[in-house]
């Protein structure tokens, strides 16, 4: 109400991975999902990051998934929140080669 968004930060973007609630691995897939979702918004020079507070307020407000329209027998798995970063770090730190053996 007082216009402050302190969980999504006014993001333009919420990605949200669901699926059936009896769906095998539905948890890992969404976290790989979510991991190349990420390359991708990299990619597009977009800022992202996961939000295990969304999945948090969805599993213990039935509301949530409702006004998504989400199946009933769906859950939310994975939370990506996508946005324009502020800062875009240009300077990387130095590090040695690592030390690599192939076999």
């Amino acid at each position: 109400e007082a216009g402050q968004d302190k969980i999504l930060h006014h993001a333009p973007w919420l990605l949200l991975f669901h699926a059936h609630v009896e769906a095998p691995m539905a948890e890992v897939n969404a976290g790989l999902a979510l991991l190349n979702a990420s390359y991708v918004c990299e990619g597009l020079n977009l800022g992202c990051f996961f939000s295990g507070i969304v999945l948090a307020a969805a599993q213990n407000d039935k509301k949530i998934p409702r006004l998504l329209y989400l199946p009933d027998n769906h859950k939310i798995y994975g939370a990506l929140v996508i946005g324009h970063p502020k800062f875009k770090y240009k300077n990387w730190i130095q590090r040695r080669k690592p030390a690599i053996k192939w076999v």
